[in-house]
């Protein structure tokens, strides 16, 4: 349980936000209903209170704007937040949720990151690091999958995709996630084959099409990607489709995963409860931060199914999805499948190295969840100004 009592207090008199956005070097393309990314984003909250600050992340949805995310933090979070307790994150998750009922997809975003924001703040204040303010021991290391290997300028062709996976394996990462849905399934089987045949035997494989199928097709896929010993089938159909996932379920034995842009953690109930998604992915920057994200790994293991944050953000972002996974760990000395995985985004974005101090890389395919106070790390102001296009802070 998440303990929110202390003995000091410290006012919160501050909240930031900046908007940060940065070129990739070529373009790259998710399943056919993503689009391409020709830029990667970020929006960084700073909480301050007790002279100290806490950072935390989340990002516009693929084609959205910014706009009202910042919105939403400038007008409807910073001010409900003025003057509340910092220590109180649960009370003050509440009060954002509150405010920002029925107002959609950026509230829920600007809710996360300040969530995130709000435990490091927490964690400074009380000289702890997340983790342990969540029950959890610093310190631990956990298995990273590469997401990966997305679509190319060249996509039918998979020479390409099979040297970025190889690539990845000779890195040191156990598991490897693979795009699939932008071609049609006969081609994307191909390529999933010839990456599959290119890794070693000891390295996980994964596929994720976005949503991209419909569920016809999304059984023809299964049922070869099964027949190539392939771990997990992220998000095959709309995540909302609940009955489709149980029937992907009941007819290939496939083991299903998602929920990366799903704004609660009781949002995942209904695929819980039909015993249609066995592994969930809550992203701390889209869920509510990292109490949602702790909460909904807590409904998966009740209902006996596995939790793997995403990590698709800067190291920042990468930082909390590690603590939100160290507070929900219960097999990392198992062998594979069963190990506590977190995922690692591995495509190209220039604002992955230049939000930290100090990187925050796997060794060796493993992470280790940082040990200082908070989130572990710091956040360079100075090198994010130049990505900075827009930027406020509000006070009382």
């Amino acid at each position: 349980m998440i303990d929110t009592d202390a003995s000091m207090s410290a006012r919160i008199t501050a909240v930031s936000a900046f908007f940060l956005k940065a070129p990739v070097a070529r373009s790259f393309s998710a399943s056919a209903v993503r689009g391409s990314h020709t830029h990667r984003t970020a929006v960084l909250v700073r909480v301050d209170a007790g002279g100290t600050s806490g950072w935390g992340e989340t990002f516009p949805a693929l084609g959205s704007p910014s706009e009202p995310i910042l919105e939403h933090v400038r007008t409807v979070l910073a001010p409900a937040l003025l003057g509340g307790e910092a220590l109180a994150v649960r009370d003050l998750n509440l009060t954002m949720r509150r405010a920002s009922r029925g107002m959609g997809t950026g509230a829920i975003r600007g809710i996360s990151a300040i969530d995130v924001a709000l435990w490091d703040l927490r964690g400074r204040l009380l000289g702890q690091p997340v983790c342990g303010l969540l029950g959890a021991r610093p310190g631990a290391s956990f298995p990273a999958v590469a997401t990966a290997v997305f679509y190319p300028a060249e996509a039918d062709d998979p020479a390409p995709r099979v040297d970025e996976a190889r690539g990845h394996a000779a890195a040191g990462f156990r598991g490897v996630k693979v795009k699939v849905g932008g071609l049609s399934p006969e081609r994307d089987l191909a390529h999933v084959e010839a990456i599959r045949h290119a890794l070693p035997d000891g390295v996980m494989l994964c596929t994720d099409a976005n949503s991209g199928y419909p569920l016809r097709t999304a059984l023809q896929m299964a049922r070869g990607l099964a027949a190539l010993g392939t771990y997990w089938f992220e998000e095959p159909i709309p995540i909302d489709d609940v009955e489709g996932y149980r029937a992907l379920a009941a007819a290939t034995g496939m083991w299903t995963a998602g929920g990366q842009d799903l704004p609660s953690s009781q949002a995942f109930l209904p695929l819980l409860e039909a015993r249609a998604l066995h592994i969930v992915q809550p992203s701390v920057a889209a869920v509510g931060g990292i109490s949602e994200a702790v909460a909904a790994a807590d409904q998966a293991a009740r209902f006996g199914f596995r939790y793997c944050p995403t990590g698709w953000g800067t190291g920042l972002l990468v930082a909390a999805s590690l603590h939100a996974r160290a507070a929900t760990a219960s097999a990392v000395s198992l062998p594979a499948p069963d190990l506590d995985w977190i995922e690692f985004d591995v495509s190209d974005n220039p604002l992955r190295d230049a939000v930290l101090r100090e990187p925050l890389l796997p060794a060796r395919g493993l992470f280790t969840v940082p040990g200082g106070p908070g989130l572990g790390v710091e956040v360079d102001t100075e090198r994010i100004g130049p990505l900075t296009e827009a930027a406020f802070t509000v006070r009382p």
